[in-house]
């Protein structure tokens, strides 16, 4: 698909195709809770902050600096997501923090 459209266009088709192959299940199990405004709302926020943008920004950095340094920074994703998830828990384990 990134061959055939260029710059951000190409993820919008992509992420657009995945939303209505997905959609008869969520109307299937949702029934017509889906229909409800706000429900529709936070369901474009949460798919907008939780997967479109990080790939647009994915992308663009892939675009514009080495792969080598793409791969390097795409691996410490977990190590930075895991400490910001105990730095910011409040939950203590059995002997303090886990």
């Amino acid at each position: 698909m990134a061959r055939l459209i260029d710059g951000g266009q190409g993820l919008a088709v992509v992420f657009t195709w995945a939303a209505l192959v997905s959609a008869p299940y969520g109307i299937l199990h949702g029934k017509t809770a889906l229909l409800n405004p706000h429900v529709l709302w936070v369901a474009v926020v949460v798919a907008v902050a939780s997967s479109v943008l990080p790939c647009s920004l994915n992308l663009e950095a892939l675009r514009r600096i080495p792969p080598r340094v793409f791969g390097v920074l795409t691996s410490l994703e977990p190590a930075a997501g895991a400490v910001f998830g105990l730095s910011s828990s409040t939950f203590p384990g059995r002997n303090g923090w886990v």
